[in-house]
């Protein structure tokens, strides 16, 4: 008899042992699924759960994984490192280069595009237009015209422009080419002609430059300029306005050039 008890209290052990790691095999099988729920019944939500499942949501996000590939969230190193992505220098390109320009020395990079506008439309003139030998000099006199005269004259005028005026769209620009080419346009041209002649040392003939040539000059101005300053003016963002022009202002440099040194007849002594 004490046989029988000892075996059934060790079968008894025994089975306790083999229930209860049945029981723990399967709740470390069921960790992380989801419980069902009673139906019927509403379940409040924990509190702190979202903001915890947030808070996770955005650690992995902002985990650099190893490998050298990117997250949905912040861009990782090619090492895997987890640092943000950082351009190089010449992923941006010169676009990028010259915006960066306009934005830390706006006054000095309209100049310098300016003046080398002046240099390249000079040059041409001087080898396709009029087929002589390249005055150096010439070049050298344009080229300062458009870094001291046009490129600030021009930034300061469209500043004063887009505040006078700061409606976009087909009324603002049209107001805004009124202005332009009915009133500075004129203005400007003169003061350019007489400029660049008291800087060659043909002061004298100033006035009778302007009478001879001024008002042609005009009428071409408002031919290229009208068209192109209503676009200008209509879908270019003001910081790169004069850029814009700049690149018009290529062909207009050539034909000034070739205006501003044609000669001046000389008048006619009276008798």
């Amino acid at each position: 008899m004490a046989s029988i008890s000892i075996a059934r209290s060790l079968f008894r052990s025994c089975l306790q042992s083999s229930v209860r790691r049945v029981r723990h095999c399967n709740a470390v099988a069921n960790v992380g699924r989801p419980r069902p729920l009673p139906v019927g019944k509403p379940v409040a939500p924990v509190p702190g759960a979202r903001s915890h499942r947030r808070m996770s949501c955005r650690a992995a996000e902002n985990f650099g994984g190893g490998g050298g590939g990117s997250t949905a969230g912040k861009q990782v190193g090619s090492g895997g490192s987890g640092e943000p992505h950082k351009p190089s220098g010449s992923s941006g390109g010169l676009w990028a280069w010259y915006m960066n320009c306009l934005e830390t020395n706006p006054l000095f990079t309209k100049a310098l595009t300016c003046a080398l506008l002046n240099a390249l439309g000079d040059i041409f003139c001087q080898f396709f237009i009029e087929g002589g030998k390249w005055d150096i000099r010439r070049t050298s006199i344009f080229t300062f015209m458009g870094l001291a005269l046009v490129g600030p004259t021009l930034h300061y005028w469209y500043s004063l422009l887009n505040r006078l005026i700061p409606a976009r769209g087909a009324t603002g620009a049209g107001l805004q080419l009124l202005l332009d080419q009915g009133v500075f346009a004129p203005l400007f041209l003169a003061t350019f002609i007489s400029v660049l002649f008291t800087i060659e040392g043909k002061s004298h003939l100033v006035r009778s430059k302007l009478e001879q040539d001024l008002l042609e000059t005009v009428k071409v101005n408002w031919v290229l300029w009208i068209p192109a300053q209503y676009l200008n003016f209509r879908f270019v963002p003001p910081n790169l306005q004069v850029l814009t022009a700049n690149i018009v202002a290529l062909i207009w440099n050539t034909y000034m050039s070739f205006q501003s040194h044609k000669a001046v007849a000389q008048p006619q002594p009276k008798h």
